[in-house]
């Protein structure tokens, strides 16, 4: 971890390789989803998932990082466990984030992007194909 400051995702995947793991962005598939970002995470059961959040306060904005496990979101001193009840709608998937985030402390917060704990034996080799230039006439 980066002494001071936020530690990027390169050095994260670093630390990580020895273990056959990287972190892997999977939030694009969560945006467009009805019920918003925060439900539709809550929906997984079980999951190694890092979240990436902007938190808003009076003295600006704070970049943050907590771990999801499909069960209990954990931030270093607290764990917020995930009811059923939780999960139903967007209004109850919020109030469980407001209850780490609440609005004495943050004027706001966003999750910014969310990344899988997944395994280098997985992780797919993207190769490019160079494309064929048809000649034009």
């Amino acid at each position: 971890m980066a002494s001071k400051g936020d530690t990027p995702i390169k050095i994260a995947n670093q630390a990580l390789q020895p273990h056959g793991l990287y972190l892997r962005r999977v939030y694009q598939n969560f945006i467009d989803k009805p019920g918003g970002v925060e439900y539709n995470l809550l929906q997984l059961w079980k999951c190694r998932m890092v979240l990436a959040l902007d938190l808003t306060r009076a003295d600006g904005v704070a970049h943050h990082c907590i771990g999801w496990n499909g069960k209990a979101l954990l931030d270093s001193d607290y764990i917020v466990i995930i009811e059923e009840v939780d999960r139903i709608n967007r209004i109850y998937a919020r109030m469980v984030f407001e209850k780490l985030f609440p609005k004495e402390t943050f004027k706001d917060w966003r999750i910014v992007q969310a990344l899988v704990i997944a395994g280098l034996n997985n992780k797919k080799n993207r190769t490019f194909r160079k494309r064929k230039r048809s000649a034009r006439r």
